[in-house]
C-alpha cells in the first residue's frame, strides 16, 4: 500500500482534467447484471450517481458518518482530491 500510496487513480485523473470517466463502463456494468439477476446494488449506484454529479460540476453530496460510502471516504486521504 506504500508503494502505491502517492498513485492517482484515473477516474480521479479525469475528473481533475474536465472529461468524462469510466463510470458507465465500470458501475453501470455492475448496476445492469444486478439488476438482471435481482441483486440490490445499493452501494455502487450511489457512488455512480456522486461520479456522474461531480463529473457535471458538482461537489461530491454530504453524507450522514453511518453511510457506507462516508465511511470508505473516511479511508481516503483527502490530499488526493486536492487539484
Amino acid at each position: 500500500a506504500r508503494a502505491t500510496a502517492a498513485n492517482i487513480s484515473s477516474m480521479l485523473q479525469d475528473i481533475r482534467r474536465g472529461v468524462p470517466t469510466e463510470i458507465e463502463a465500470i458501475s453501470g456494468a455492475v448496476s445492469e447484471i444486478g439488476t438482471r439477476l435481482g441483486i440490490p446494488t445499493p452501494v455502487t449506484n450511489a457512488l455512480a450517481d456522486s461520479i456522474r454529479k461531480v463529473e457535471q460540476g458538482s461537489p461530491l453530496p454530504a453524507l450522514p458518518s453511518h453511510s457506507p460510502i462516508a465511511v470508505l471516504s473516511d479511508l481516503i486521504p483527502p490530499r488526493l482530491f486536492g487539484a
